[in-house]
């Protein structure tokens, strides 16, 4: 695996499934851009039931890559995590953000410290490399 390259939606939905211990059998996919046969079907199927996925449209867009701001979403609702000390801001997370309580939530479990330069890089695209390591810091 090149960690250099971004993590596709259907790449995060296989981690997610993978990680959740989700059964992926049902490849009966609700999204009309991935068909059964598709090897995104069941996890992107297993996630949307949890309602860790909603899609955009009626798509999934497997092949999109995922902001960060997308990724604490997905996360939080994945984990079913809970805000514990609202401790850490970030600099390019305003209140008025729509992913600010999930990006919140994710700092306050220790899942992410951000860039390192005070901003957490909402609109980045999420690299292999940082869902690896999003997802051990969650295991």
């Amino acid at each position: 695996i090149d960690f250099t390259i971004y993590a596709s939606r259907g790449e995060v939905a296989i981690q997610l499934a993978k990680t959740l211990g989700l059964d992926t059998s049902d490849t009966n996919s609700p999204f009309s851009d991935i068909k059964s046969s598709s090897k995104y079907a069941g996890a992107a199927t297993a996630l949307y039931k949890l309602g860790v996925f909603t899609g955009d449209e009626g798509k999934f867009n497997p092949a999109s890559p995922l902001t960060r701001a997308q990724m604490a979403k997905v996360l939080v609702k994945a984990f079913d995590l809970k805000m514990k000390q609202d401790t850490l801001k970030f600099t390019d997370v305003p209140t008025s953000h729509w992913a600010h309580n999930d990006i919140s939530i994710l700092a306050s479990n220790g899942i992410t410290v951000g860039k390192g330069d005070g901003t957490f890089g909402t609109n980045d695209n999420v690299m292999l490399k940082h869902l690896t390591a999003f997802i051990n810091r969650l295991q």
